[in-house]
């Protein structure tokens, strides 16, 4: 890894519970190779706000109005101090994204976002900013079904429990039938006052939409009742992280028993 490091100008975030570490990078085609070699997934294409986003509205209008996001697979606006305000605005960048006179009731088929990747982590995003992205994940999620925006990182904000299930609900498309080999869809949400609600509301997404999916709520406000909701999402759980939370030791082992396939990874501490 050393050697390729040094051929490449690089920035790294980690998310919490030091699961995922992504490399914001413009490989050539053999670089890429190496890199996926080692099991890093690589965008085509990824395009950062700027580092002032949140206090500066005029550069981030600039930066939207220069249809940034248009062929973007991965958005990185982590640690930008965005407000809900700010949020609404790249939500509606996105929808337009999709294609001339794209909207929620739209019927048409857009040209497309090829979107795969958006890191909102450490922000100022409260229940407001997730309904307003809720409702843009909709709009998506009804052109292009599962195969848009598989990963969402919306860790280290204010976000709530009915701003969490306005969320799952939008971003797990329904994938009743699917194979269990389909990519999982991930959702970070660490770090943020969910509580038992707000946890069994993610949970109740991923088994009524039956979507392979990797969950990170470490430090959530989880209790006995968000673990116990978890447990009934388990047979399409990939990987779920529940550190940091004050989850009684019972139900811990309660759930621990009823681990299944696919689950691969489990943090409970």
């Amino acid at each position: 890894l050393a050697p390729i490091i040094e051929k490449l100008k690089i920035s790294c975030g980690v998310l919490c519970g030091h699961n995922l570490l992504l490399f914001h990078i413009e490989p050539n085609s053999s670089m890429r190779s190496e890199f996926t070699s080692l099991g890093f997934h690589l965008g085509q294409r990824a395009v950062a706000l700027p580092l002032r986003a949140g206090e500066d509205p005029v550069a981030f209008d600039a930066w939207l109005g220069a249809e940034a996001v248009a062929d973007a697979e991965e958005i990185h606006a982590e640690s930008r101090k965005l407000s809900d305000l700010a949020l609404a605005k790249l939500c509606k960048a996105l929808v337009s994204a999709l294609g001339p006179g794209t909207s929620s009731s739209s019927t048409a088929r857009p040209v497309g976002t090829r979107l795969q990747h958006l890191d909102l982590a450490e922000n100022l995003l409260t229940n407001q900013g997730a309904l307003a992205l809720a409702e843009c994940l909709t709009t998506i999620r009804k052109h292009y079904g599962p195969d848009v925006l598989r990963s969402l990182n919306l860790s280290s904000n204010q976000i709530g429990p009915d701003g969490a299930e306005a969320l799952a609900m939008s971003f797990f498309p329904l994938c009743r039938g699917r194979s269990q080999t389909s990519s999982e869809h991930i959702l970070v949400m660490s770090e943020n006052p969910l509580g038992d609600e707000g946890v069994a509301s993610i949970a109740a997404a991923v088994r009524i939409r039956e979507c392979h999916s990797v969950l990170h709520l470490c430090d959530v406000g989880c209790a006995g009742d968000g673990c116990n909701a978890l447990v009934e999402c388990l047979p399409w759980l990939h990987g779920l992280d529940i550190s940091y939370n004050f989850i009684p030791a019972f139900d811990l082992t309660a759930l621990s028993k009823r681990v299944v396939e696919p689950l691969k990874t489990l943090h409970l501490s």
